[in-house]
């Protein structure tokens, strides 16, 4: 088999996906995610030292992973925090100097375009159309498809964003409408595909997901009420008590709530009442493309 690999440095996480493609999806052949934090303090436009260098190594593990199952073709893209950073040529180079591995910046268009793609392939049985939320550390990405093609915003709000510099309810909902108006006026039904880590965990936690696996989140159904109820409980907890939940990764018990706060506003603003999880995202839409 030639195995191909993706990596996707995230404001909050580093995710590589090794796998091959097959029949318009991606057999997967293995799956890692580290939470490094990268856009800790992005506000400032600068990815902190000390935040580089733990990205670095984590991808230096990576080119370790990768080299061991003998991937034939790789690419490294990087999206919110290191496409808003005044440093990202040097966070660049070091990569390159670190790993070998060049790093593609994505624009928001582009990251959306990749995330609708590998979102759908592996929910066929969509009842509607498809409209994808993608809310990742440093900002939510809202896709859906016209005749015209794939129609893809970016919004710079993500969980991490939002811890850092929290938002009042209406001031959330104004930076979200203008992707969302584009679909309000549709007379088409559409169907809420959540993807990226927020919703991911979300799943996770609802189910009771205490080793995370693809399979086990895949297709999942979460209701409004169930996100707006489990936002309410988590609220309530200390952090300490957050970390020890089941299906929360202890690094994301601090950005859970505002990610699904952002997730929430979404739903609300389309007036739809459930999202259906994908673990499959961006990460596939990438080496479908390769």
């Amino acid at each position: 088999m030639n195995n191909k690999a993706a990596v996707d440095i995230g404001t909050n996480s580093i995710r590589m996906l090794i796998g091959v493609p097959t029949e318009g999806k991606v057999q997967v052949v293995n799956q890692t995610v580290e939470e490094t934090r990268l856009g800790a303090g992005i506000a400032g436009k600068r990815l902190l030292p000390e935040s580089m260098e733990r990205t670095i190594q984590v991808l230096k593990e990576y080119r370790q992973t990768a080299d061991k199952y003998s991937v034939t073709d790789a690419c490294v893209i990087a999206t919110s925090a290191v496409r808003d950073a005044v440093n990202r040529n040097e966070f660049c180079q070091k990569v390159k100097c670190s790993t070998g591995w060049g790093v593609r910046v994505l624009t928001g268009e582009e990251e959306a375009a990749f995330a609708f793609r590998g979102a759908v392939t592996l929910l066929p049985f969509i009842l509607g159309m498809p409209v994808v939320i993608d809310i990742g550390g440093g900002s939510t990405e809202i896709i859906f498809s016209t005749e015209q093609g794939v129609i893809g915003s970016s919004v710079n709000i993500g969980a991490v964003r939002l811890k850092e510099n929290p938002l009042k309810k209406q001031d959330l909902e104004e930076l979200l409408l203008p992707p969302v108006q584009k679909l309000i006026s549709t007379k088409e039904k559409i169907s809420i595909i959540g993807v990226g880590g927020t919703a991911t965990t979300a799943a996770a936690i609802y189910y009771g997901v205490v080793k995370y696996a693809r399979e086990n989140v895949q297709g999942k159904i979460l209701s409004l009420n169930n996100l707006e109820k489990m936002k309410r409980e988590l609220d309530n907890m200390s952090p300490d008590e957050r970390k020890k939940v089941a299906g929360l990764p202890p690094k994301r018990a601090d950005i859970i709530s505002p990610g699904l706060q952002i997730l929430i506003t979404v739903l609300r603003l389309l007036r739809a009442d459930r999202v259906v999880i994908s673990d499959a995202g961006i990460l596939d839409g990438v080496i479908l493309s390769m």
